[in-house]
C-alpha cells in the first residue's frame, strides 16, 4: 500500500481560477527550474505533482509555497472544491498494489463500467432503469448499484456465496433487452466502522441531506475499519453490506457499500469481471501517515502518537 499527495499549481496569467493554485509567473518559471519532473506534457499547461508521502522534496515544496504566500491545506473531500485563494488543496491519494489485494481477508469495491446512463427509485425503494441507456454488460453500476445480468446472477449463485442477495431492478420504457437485471445487496449488515462517518467539513455525519457521507480520512480511497470483537459476531460471508450509506452528497441516492470476501474477488478475476477494490481491514491501526494533521478515528477513540514527522507545518 502506498500513500501519495497530488496537487496543481498553476501560472496565474493563464488561468481564471480563484483557488490558491495559482502563483505569479516568476514563482511559476522557478518551480518549474527546480522540478522539471513535474512538467505538463506538450499541449498542456501547469505542474501536476504526484509524489509519495515519504518523499522529502514534499518538505521542499512546502516551503516554497509558503514563500509564495500560498497555505496549504489537505482536502478532505477530493470532488469539493476550494474557494480561499490563498489556499493549494493537497488531495491523498492511497494505492494498493496486487500483493496488498491479494492478501485481504475482506475488501469493498465495485465495477468499473456503467451498466446504465441513468437510474433512479421506485415507490419501494427498488432501482429503475431507463430501458434505452441499458447497455448489454453483464455487470456495471447503476449510479452506485452493483448491477448484474440475469446470466451473471446464475453464475454467481452456482458459486452459493455466502450473504450474496438480490433485488430486481424495474427497466422503465423500451429495451432492446428482455432478461432481468438485478441488484447485488447482501442479508449480513456488517457493524459501523471504527472510524466513524463524517460529512463533506469532516464534522459527525447525521444522515440529513445535502451532505457527503465519507471516512474522515484525506487519502482517497478511505479504509473501512472494524472492530475486532464486533466484527467476531458478524456470521461468515461472501458479500455483506455497510451500516453506513456512503459518498454521495444527492441524499437519495446514498447507498450502503458491499464489503467482499477474497473468494468473491477471485471469482471476479476468473470471470474477468472489471472491478475497483479498496482496502477493509479487520482490527489493527488505520493506516494513516499523517496522524496529527488527519484525525480519522471516531470520538473518543485516541490512536497512537505519530511514528513519523509531518512535512505540513
Amino acid at each position: 500500500m502506498k500513500h501519495f499527495i497530488e496537487f496543481k499549481l498553476f501560472e496565474s496569467s493563464n488561468t481564471r481560477s480563484s483557488e490558491g493554485n495559482n502563483i505569479d509567473s516568476d514563482h511559476f518559471a522557478e518551480a518549474l527550474r527546480r522540478w522539471p519532473q513535474f512538467a505538463p506534457p506538450p499541449g498542456l499547461c501547469g505542474l501536476h505533482v504526484r509524489v509519495e508521502v515519504s518523499d522529502p522534496i514534499l518538505g521542499e515544496l512546502s516551503a516554497f509555497l509558503e514563500s509564495c504566500g500560498r497555505r496549504i491545506e489537505l482536502r478532505r473531500f477530493p470532488s469539493a472544491y476550494g474557494r480561499d485563494k490563498e489556499v493549494i488543496y493537497l488531495k491523498g491519494i492511497r494505492e494498493l498494489e496486487t500483493a496488498d489485494l491479494d492478501a485481504a481477508p475482506i475488501l469493498w469495491g465495485s465495477p468499473v463500467p456503467l451498466i446504465c446512463r441513468d437510474d433512479g427509485y421506485a415507490p419501494d425503494g427498488s432501482i429503475t432503469i431507463t430501458g434505452t441507456s441499458l447497455t448489454k454488460r453483464d455487470v456495471g453500476r447503476a449510479g452506485t448499484r452493483f448491477c448484474c445480468s440475469d446470466k451473471m446472477r446464475q453464475l454467481m449463485e452456482a458459486e452459493s456465496f455466502a450473504g450474496l442477495t438480490f433485488d430486481p431492478v424495474q427497466i422503465i420504457g423500451k429495451c432492446k433487452i428482455s432478461t432481468p437485471i438485478w441488484q447485488l445487496t447482501s442479508d449480513i449488515v456488517l457493524p459501523p466502522v471504527l472510524t466513524g462517518a463524517v460529512n463533506e467539513q469532516g464534522q459527525p455525519h447525521d444522515f440529513k441531506p445535502g451532505f457527503y457521507g465519507c471516512v474522515n480520512d484525506i487519502f482517497w480511497w478511505q479504509v473501512l475499519l472494524y472492530p475486532e470483537n464486533l466484527f467476531s459476531l458478524v456470521p461468515a460471508f461472501d458479500v455483506a453490506r455497510t451500516t453506513e450509506a456512503w459518498f454521495i452528497k444527492r441524499y437519495p441516492h446514498r447507498q450502503p457499500t458491499l464489503v467482499f470476501s477474497q473468494r468473491f474477488r477471485q471469482f471476479c478475476l476468473k470471470h474477468k469481471i472489471p472491478m475497483e477494490w479498496y482496502w477493509a481491514q479487520i482490527g489493527g491501526e488505520y493506516p494513516n501517515p499523517f496522524p496529527d494533521k488527519n484525525p480519522v478515528y471516531a470520538p473518543g477513540y485516541t490512536p497512537p502518537p505519530p511514528s513519523q514527522p509531518l512535512f505540513l507545518r
